[in-house]
């Protein structure tokens, strides 16, 4: 998810699960994902990442002194399938491009959409290592399954990060600007 360009680094399947309550405020982070060992320059991964904030109140009315009465809850929940691949072009340079399909539940109605990343690594010694991660490079289109069949656009997103590792891999300092 992060950069696809990172799997051609690894060694072996790998697994992962992560679950996050940000903030303390109901929004619940939750993925999980697996990458798949190929042949050595390339490697597969995919993912299960989803977001969403549950128990939000439903008011449609209000009561005669113009407080909302709550009827029920509604969830929003954002959910992304990802299938990804890394392909190492030089020990130093890898490049990887991943596809999500994006789906967006807001209570009855829902929208979706197909998003695809470009990445790239490049580790020009053991300790240092350049990314550079375009998400949503298509600029993908959530189209909703409402009477008017409106759509919302996502824009592109551009990251990038360095890291240096020291003191024997103890030690890991990294810095990111993302656009």
């Amino acid at each position: 998810y992060w950069n696809p360009a990172g799997l051609a680094q690894g060694n072996g399947m790998e697994f992962f699960v992560s679950y996050t309550e940000r903030f303390g405020l109901g929004i619940h982070d939750a993925s999980a994902g697996l990458t798949l060992p190929t042949e050595k320059r390339y490697r597969l991964g995919m993912a299960v990442i989803r977001t969403s904030v549950d128990d939000i109140n439903r008011a449609t009315r209000a009561d005669a002194d113009g407080r909302p009465i709550v009827e029920g809850t509604f969830t929003d929940a954002e959910n992304a399938f990802v299938l990804a691949m890394g392909y190492r072009i030089h020990r130093i340079f890898s490049v990887g491009l991943s596809s999500k399909l994006l789906i967006h539940q807001l209570d009855s109605w829902s929208a979706n959409g197909l998003g695809f990343d470009l990445g790239f690594l490049f580790t020009p010694w053991d300790h240092v290592t350049v990314g550079l991660n375009v998400q949503n490079l298509n600029n993908p289109r959530m189209r909703w399954n409402t009477i008017e069949r409106s759509y919302d656009h996502i824009s592109s997103n551009v990251k990038a990060g360095c890291a240096v590792t020291l003191l024997s891999r103890r030690l890991i300092l990294s810095a990111d600007l993302d656009d």
